[in-house]
């Protein structure tokens, strides 16, 4: 223990770098270093520097937005889906809910699917989570599971692999995917088009589509995550496996 001390003593850099083994020959600076990174496929090693430099630049962009001084606006935004289900009227097989005294459970229903995401799931789950919001007076808990050996496995493929087909002008059913479609969507209203409209625009404006095109689902999934979190009633997950990529943001 006493020949340890005075190296935990020293003061620990996250940042370190350690020092190589043999002699290595001096890193190429300015458009030399550019030039050898396009060359290697453009793959390159950070150095301290540049993680000195990102730090940096993120604290001088906090310094001058502020964003802790932007109160937060917790209040929901519910014009971005048209519910066809209420929590009183239920139809929806492939999310299934049971309402109890104060209380309502909301259950992810294709476990032969291992839960993946797909039309009806998010169909099932919006007008859920819509109806809760609108319940916030005798429903206290809302609880959160699943059926079969994984809680969520996260996007279904087979709903991506539909949409390139579709793109080859194939005629494809639903999404693509093995689902109960017992629950027709009813045709959008004005003020639902308007609202998704002002949601595109908003986007804009905010930068979503800096560094590509951003859909409407992509926009409608961010919506999907606030109306989630922004729940009156007190939320639990009872996670009855494994959760898989965007399977963990049904968890969080």
């Amino acid at each position: 223990p006493g020949a340890l001390a005075p190296a935990m003593a020293a003061e620990w850099d996250p940042f370190a770098i350690d020092e190589p083994a043999g002699p290595v020959a001096a890193a190429p600076a300015g458009e030399e270093a550019k030039e050898k990174v396009r060359a290697e496929g453009a793959v390159a090693s950070l150095s301290k520097e540049d993680i000195d430099y990102v730090n940096e630049v993120v604290l001088r962009r906090l310094r001058i937005h502020k964003p802790w001084q932007t109160p937060l606006n917790p209040a929901p935004d519910l014009s971005w889906h048209e519910p066809v289900c209420t929590l009183a009227d239920w139809r929806h097989k492939d999310v299934e809910v049971e309402v109890g005294n104060g209380i309502a459970f909301v259950v992810f229903n294709r476990p032969n699917e291992n839960n993946s995401l797909q039309d009806t799931m998010n169909f099932g789950l919006n007008d859920a989570l819509i109806d809760l919001h609108k319940r916030k007076d005798d429903l206290r808990v809302a609880v959160f599971t699943a059926k079969g050996r994984m809680y969520c496995a996260g996007g279904d493929p087979k709903s991506w692999q539909a949409g390139a087909a579709r793109l080859r002008g194939e005629q494809i059913e639903g999404d693509g995917t093995i689902a109960n479609r017992c629950v027709d969507q009813k045709p959008p209203s004005p003020e639902f088009m308007e609202s998704i409209n002002s949601l595109q625009v908003r986007a804009f404006h905010a930068g979503a589509h800096r560094y590509g095109p951003v859909s409407v689902g992509q926009l409608q999934t961010a919506k999907q995550w606030h109306t989630w979190y922004t729940l009156p009633q007190f939320t639990i997950c009872l996670v009855n496996g494994s959760a898989m990529g965007g399977g963990v943001g049904c968890v969080c």
